[in-house]
């Protein structure tokens, strides 16, 4: 289910922050499209401060098991075939586990007339999964909103953060970032460690306060951080010498440690600053371990990046065009604005696709709608 309006942090300690970089999000290791032999895409770099977003939102969960560890290993240069595949297409939904929306909201109903805490905010959770399965249960977030606060007022701290998060989504209630904050606050003084890490979030991303960043940071650290969204937030903090004096190579510690535990934007980062040499010895076989690493998990980003130099034969794979339009599209429909663009240029010229101004006209309007300027996109091709 897509939220209505951009938080101002996830409830991680997650998918979150979804898409945030120590690179600035418009300066890519392969920013532009490429459809033909050109000269080869820049690397990363990490010299400008990372454009002002809110990482993505994430369903309301308890706390989630650590993932397991991906240690880079070589990767084979210039292979005669790609080895990485692009993400495969979503399945159809499928109905959720444990009921209907429906009957998992007659359920909470139930469970609302008593005062079991844990049981009313794990039911909630349920019915979000349920609804996010694209059951069609929207109707229900009404009730999905009431019964956090509910279990939040009966003393459960993560039920705190869920209510938040429907405050800042406007999920089953007018959407208000006041309120929200004060949710996670009160998380946050119940030992919560996903409210401390939103209030990291929320001081590192719209209130550019680097100090109260840390100290929040640091109380999550207390979770034990098991998807490594905190270790990633200090590692994007460390690099650019935000409330911390700047120091790469600690930074460079920090993602690995945050991809480790299975942080895709940090899997990305890991790549950025290996094929680059920054924090750590320039190393572009490792670099692509984790740039396929984070392309595995859907990350937009590393699906492009892929994209691009498959199209361009760079960085030690092989020129295929059709492998690239793959990845273009995977990271088309994982939110990629300049993806969607490239892909219908492509699909303009019948390079890689089958010549299509239908398909073409499609994509450009997706990347419009995802916030891309395709005029001057197109306009920049000459």
């Amino acid at each position: 289910m897509a939220a209505k309006k951009k938080p101002l942090a996830t409830a991680k300690p997650r998918s979150a922050p979804k898409n945030s970089a120590v690179t600035t999000k418009k300066s890519t290791t392969a920013d532009k499209p490429a459809t033909a032999k050109k000269a080869a895409p820049k690397p990363a770099t990490a010299k400008k401060p990372a454009a002002k977003k809110a990482p993505a939102a994430t369903a309301p969960t308890a706390k989630k098991p650590a993932a397991k560890k991906a240690t880079p290993k070589p990767a084979v240069k210039k292979a005669k075939k790609a080895a990485p595949k692009p993400a495969a297409k979503k399945a159809a939904p499928k109905p959720a586990k444990g009921g209907t929306p429906a009957g998992l909201a007659q359920q909470l109903r139930k469970l609302l007339e008593g005062e079991d805490a844990p049981s009313i905010h794990a039911k909630g959770v349920e019915l979000f999964s349920a609804i996010t399965q694209g059951t069609k249960g929207e109707l229900h977030l009404g009730l999905l909103a009431v019964a956090f606060r509910r279990a939040g007022e009966l003393g459960h701290a993560e039920a705190w953060v869920d209510f938040g998060q429907c405050l800042q989504n406007g999920w089953g209630v007018d959407p208000d970032e006041e309120a929200a904050l004060a949710a996670y606050a009160k998380a946050a003084s119940m030992g919560s460690d996903q409210g401390a890490y939103a209030l990291a979030a929320n001081a590192y991303w719209h209130q550019q306060d680097f100090a109260a960043a840390q100290a929040w940071a640091k109380k999550a650290l207390r979770g034990g951080d098991p998807v490594g969204a905190v270790h990633y937030l200090l590692g994007r903090m460390a690099f650019h010498g935000q409330g911390v004096r700047a120091n790469k190579k600690k930074s460079y510690e920090l993602h690995e440690t945050a991809a480790k535990r299975g942080d895709s934007d940090a899997m990305f980062e890991l790549f950025a600053m290996a094929s680059t040499g920054q924090g750590t010895k320039k190393d572009e076989p490792t670099a692509v371990v984790w740039l396929m690493e984070a392309a595995k998990r859907n990350h937009p980003r590393a699906l492009f990046n892929l994209g691009a130099f498959h199209a361009m034969g760079s960085f030690g794979f092989a020129e295929d065009l059709e492998a690239a339009a793959s990845f273009y599209e995977a990271a088309s429909e994982n939110g990629h604005g300049r993806a969607s663009a490239t892909l219908g240029t492509m699909y303009l010229g019948g390079k890689g696709v089958r010549k299509s101004d239908k398909k073409a006209a499609e994509f450009f309007e997706r990347a419009e709608a995802q916030g891309f300027d395709v005029q001057e996109f197109l306009e920049g091709l000459g």
